[in-house]
Formats: C-alpha cells, structure tokens, sequence
C-alpha cells in the first residue's frame, strides 16, 4: 500500500479558486476515473512555498495510481475544467509529489489516548524529518515506545507514521498528528522536550551513534478542509 501527497504552491491570491476547484469540480472527476476517496485534504497555514495546498491519496498498488491518472489527464472534460478555472494564469505553479508508506509502529498508534479524536476543529500538523542513515529500524521503535507517546500524552492525536519513498530528502519519515489549537501545541512541544524518558532515550542516542536517529524536521501547520476531514489513522476516505 502506498500514500501520495500532492502539495500544490499556489500562485498568489488563487488559493481560494484551488479550493473551490477541488470541493466543487474535482468529486466528479475521481469518481468518474475511478480514483480513491481522498484520505484528506489541508490549507497550509504556515510552513515553506505558501500559499500551499495539500492532498493526500491511498493507493493499493502503483498500477492502480497510473490508470487513474493516465484516466484524467487525456480527458477532455478535465480539460476544459482546468483552463476555465485557471483564467489567465495557472491557479497551481509548481507540485510537489511525495510517496509514502506506513512504518511498522503506524499499527500501534489506535492504542494512543488521543485516538478517534474528531478532526475538524484542531490545528494539524505535517513533518517531514531528516533521519540518519541505517537507524530506521531503532527510530520506528523509539516512535512507537517514547516519541509517540509521550506526544499524546501531552495532548497531541498522532494520525499517521510513515517512511518518504521519493519527493523529498531520504531516508526521511513524515508524521501527520493534531493538536486542539496552537497555544496548546507550543506548551505540548516545551513539556516534550524535558519529559525524563525523551531526555533519556535523545542521551541514548548519542552515546551510542553520536547522533540522534532522528534529526531536524521541516513544519507545515495546516488547516483541514471540512468536505474531507481525514479520518483516523488517516484511513481510506469515503464519498460524501
């Protein structure tokens, strides 16, 4: 199973018509070439390449993904949705696609406190962290016992772990998670940063590497759109 995030930079003051094209006009298109219901879909509210527009994907295979984008890119239809709505200039100046799968601790994360959370109202949150050469194996389990944990514990819902294949710096991972608003995040990330066991395990790591399996992370804050929240554990979307 693979995941892909399509991050689209918007030019500038189009990012309400990407909006509207993919609330009002894209449904009718993914339906009729048989693509998956987005896992969900974000407004980058602050992060690198704003104004951003994110969505993400679930694909069973790689087939899959090319019959339907072969599917939608020959078809008329989509055509003359996309020069109609682009105007004068492309509403979309550059795309970044990024494949994902899960990491093995992915399964581990409906036993968290915070799962099943609704979405909605809450502060997401994307990371895409850089992550030291031959230590996936050590940071998934560091994930699954202390960082994600200890993450919900202060009051994070961790929506979705999972290795980057292609479109961004590798070996990386990218963490989906959720906080009940900004203010409640920059508290959560200070208590996480003195919690006993991260101190320990981040003391661990250098005396045993000289470095930490994981390492710096790039940010994106996002606002989820409400015509398709994601769902826990970000699994498949269903049709409105």
């Amino acid at each position: 199973m693979y995941f892909e995030l399509r991050m689209y930079q918007s030019a500038q003051g189009r990012l309400g018509d990407i909006v509207s094209r993919m609330q009002n006009l894209l449904p009718q298109m993914l339906r009729k070439h048989q693509f998956p219901w987005p896992v969900g879909q974000w407004v980058c509210v602050a992060g690198p390449n704003m104004p951003l527009y994110i969505w993400m994907l679930q694909w069973e295979d790689l087939d899959h993904r090319s019959k339907c984008f072969g599917g939608l890119y020959s078809d008329p239809e989509w055509d003359k949705i996309r020069i109609s709505t682009n105007g004068i200039r492309d509403t979309v100046v550059e795309q970044r696609i990024v494949m994902l799968r899960h990491l093995p601790c992915h399964d581990s994360l409906n036993q968290l406190a915070n799962h099943g959370v609704t979405q909605g109202n809450r502060l997401h949150e994307l990371r895409f962290q850089r992550l030291q050469y031959g230590m996936l194996g050590k940071a998934n389990q560091q994930m699954k016992e202390i960082d994600y944990p200890t993450l919900d514990h202060c009051g994070a819902s961790i929506l979705g772990a999972f290795e980057i294949i292609s479109g961004a710096p590798v070996p990386s991972i990218a963490s989906f998670m959720s906080w009940p608003n900004f203010e409640s995040r920059q508290e959560a990330l200070k208590q996480f940063e003195t919690d006993q066991r991260v101190v320990a395990a981040r003391k661990k790591e250098v005396e045993e590497i000289n470095n930490h399996y994981l390492q710096e992370f790039d940010c994106y804050l996002l606002e989820p759109m409400q015509f398709c929240l994601p769902n826990p554990l970000l699994a498949l979307g269903s049709q409105p």
